[in-house]
């Protein structure tokens, strides 16, 4: 409820830069769930849809959650090299490769995945965080990787960082 119209926003607010699809997720043990999706005016084919369910070790929309995670939590979730999933041949096969992706997303404050989910296309996004900072959801973009440069994407998810705040505002 708090979420769609901030989606819907974003959808609007980046079809200047590029098409893409505005989505926000969960996380849902080690997988990231989508709970809305909004299509920029050109619409973009991606697997995101409401209901799906992805390998939130692939998705920027799971990392950046992750990356806000405890350790202890993380390790928890990924205590062996069988806790994670390959699509692409790409993406972290082990915890001390997580980690240090997390590492870098977390400093950055956004995350960022391209060709690890579905060849040919990429993904930013940021998370949205209660009271005591824990994430709660992510809100993400996904686009066409060849029709959107590296200023592009960091437009984009400084876009996605705006509705995180803003959506961790309104959860209070």
């Amino acid at each position: 409820r708090l979420g769609r119209p901030l989606v819907h926003r974003l959808a609007h607010d980046v079809a200047a830069i590029a098409p893409a699809v505005a989505h926000l997720g969960v996380l849902h043990g080690r997988e990231t769930v989508y709970l809305l999706r909004e299509s920029t005016p050109v619409a973009v084919t991606v697997v995101v849809d409401v209901g799906v369910r992805l390998p939130a070790t692939l998705t920027a929309s799971g990392r950046c959650q992750l990356a806000l995670l405890p350790p202890a939590q993380v390790r928890a979730l990924f205590p062996s090299r069988q806790s994670f999933v390959d699509r692409t041949g790409r993406g972290p096969m082990a915890l001390t490769a997580l980690r240090r992706l997390l590492a870098e997303e977390a400093a950055r404050g956004w995350a960022e995945e391209d060709g690890l989910v579905v060849e040919g296309y990429a993904s930013v996004a940021a998370a949205a965080v209660d009271r005591s900072g824990r994430p709660v959801a992510s809100v993400g973009l996904t686009f066409r990787s060849d029709q959107v440069d590296v200023p592009e994407r960091v437009r984009l998810a400084r876009a996605v960082r705006s509705v995180a705040r803003e959506l961790s505002r309104r959860l209070g």
